[in-house]
């Protein structure tokens, strides 16, 4: 699965490399994770958790690999590598047990992880791209934040 071209990266962290444009990255990337969050939703069907952990899987896979440090330091304690990927972990634990418990067996879970890595890697495609609507990957993320 591909996640970028190099060209887009380039280009982001060509835009990210002076430290105000960090921090303004930063600092809109929380607020579309905090509106996320404001909304007042959570999965609730088994579909739904899965997108849940494909997107966090997808955002810890890129927060790792493709990000400055000192940007993923900026960012909302809940989109820091560890935590993205506990919640990939909570997420895809829920999915399968709703599916379990849904169809008593997980053969529906396969299919609908392609789509949702599938969807998680398009919104991902977005933000590096800079096209419309490049942050509601992270809109995404604070709608699927783990209960607390």
């Amino acid at each position: 699965m591909k996640l970028m071209t190099g060209g887009a990266l380039g280009t982001l962290m060509f835009a990210l490399a002076a430290g105000s444009a960090a921090a303004q990255s930063a600092e809109r990337v929380n607020e579309a994770f905090k509106a996320g969050v404001d909304m007042g939703i959570s999965p609730v069907t088994a579909d739904e958790m899965t997108m849940c952990a494909a997107y966090w899987e997808i955002w810890r896979q890129s927060a790792e690999r493709d990000w400055e440090q000192f940007f993923v330091d900026a960012l909302d304690p809940a989109l820091k590598p560890e935590e993205a990927d506990f919640a990939s972990y909570y997420w895809k634990n829920e999915a399968q047990a709703e599916y379990e418990n849904r169809d008593g067996d997980l053969t529906a879970y396969e299919p609908q992880v392609e789509i949702a890595l599938g969807q998680a890697t398009e919104a991902y495609d977005r933000l590096m791209l800079l096209a419309p609507d490049q942050l509601k990957i992270f809109e995404t993320l604070g709608t699927c934040t783990v209960p607390g």
